[in-house]
């Protein structure tokens, strides 16, 4: 899957690149898909936003890990098992089928094949774990909790599309997530429902759909005299501007702490950041309904945040400067 993480891929090519039948490569595409991690594509099959991240944290554990090494430890429950439990201190063979709840057989077979690889060793009646068993171990438990991390935030992820592949996975830890559904299509806006009352100078935000429901949730913000920016894309300017909508703009123009920036193309996630305290990341994919989203303040997610923040308002405008720009 490592392998797919910059084009799409065609079964055939996959059939060939790994010597199987094109009907096993399609079978594995078909798995694929059903879990989200591929969308088929014109081109072949892509990796979706979930796909990403889960490929990228593949490639990291095999920086680390052989194919085989990294295939073992997933196939086989027992492997890890005996590792965690020698990782508590060393254990006698009856002890250690005990643990880990397994056969003497399956014990047996497992810690000789361990041994061959100096992972444990089996010394006055006891197996230990040697410094390499610790850091193979280590680096799979590392795998496992950066998969299990993704998938608890999988809605988010996938709509995060090529966004995703430089979405750190530690932002995702310690953040609530919501998303929209049939009959609460604006579900993630209960994130911001404890967010007014924030102890917070500033609110700077992306805002890449127009939404009246959004712009509600924020409006008990800007007479509070908060420094407030907002930067949108030129499809929700065009639509802010229509007339039923513009008196949202009239309304926020009166006051000196509003300010706006557009940006030249369209985006596909939005931003709120609140302060120096918390951040809110949404992200709408078309190939999944409604939106979704995470709140947190943990120091990945919030650094993220600033630097694509200050990436899109480098090359955005205000209204005065884009139509001035048009003018001339």
């Amino acid at each position: 899957m490592a392998l797919m993480r910059d084009v799409p891929v065609e079964v055939s090519e996959m059939a060939n690149l790994f010597d199987v039948t094109e009907k096993t490569a399609r079978n594995l595409f078909d798995r694929l898909e059903s879990h989200k991690i591929l969308l088929p594509s014109p081109d072949g099959a892509r990796l979706t936003g979930y796909g990403h991240m889960i490929a990228r944290e593949q490639q990291r554990a095999l920086d680390e890990l052989t194919t085989r090494t990294l295939s073992k430890f997933a196939a086989s429950d027992t492997l890890s098992a005996i590792l965690r439990a020698l990782q508590e201190g060393p254990l006698r063979k009856s002890e250690l089928s005990e643990t880990c709840n397994i056969s003497r057989r399956t014990r047996r077979d497992m810690c000789d094949s361990l041994i061959q690889e100096d992972w444990i060793a089996y010394e006055a009646g006891q197996y230990k774990l040697l410094s390499l068993g610790e850091t193979k171990l280590s680096i799979y438990k590392g795998f496992e909790e950066a998969i299990e991390l993704i998938s608890s935030r999988k809605d988010f992820v996938l709509r995060l599309e090529d966004l995703a592949q430089e979405f750190p996975t530690a932002a995702l830890r310690e953040t609530r997530m919501a998303t929209g559904e049939f009959g609460s299509p604006h579900a993630v806006l209960t994130l911001l429902e404890d967010q007014t009352d924030l102890d917070v100078d500033s609110l700077r935000g992306i805002q890449q759909v127009y939404s009246p429901q959004l712009i509600d949730a924020y409006d008990p913000l800007v007479p509070k005299g908060k420094e407030i920016e907002l930067i949108i894309d030129q499809t929700v300017y065009r639509k802010a501007t229509k007339i039923t909508n513009l008196h949202h703009l009239k309304r926020a123009g009166k006051f000196a702490n509003f300010r706006m920036q557009i940006y030249p193309e369209s985006i596909s996630f939005g931003l709120g950041m609140f302060g120096d305290k918390k951040v809110l990341v949404g992200a709408y994919s078309e190939h999944e309904p409604y939106n979704a989203a995470i709140l947190g303040s943990n120091d990945e997610l919030m650094d993220w945040t600033t630097q694509k923040y200050e990436e899109v308002r480098q090359e955005s405008q205000t209204p005065s400067e884009r139509f001035w720009d048009w003018l001339l």
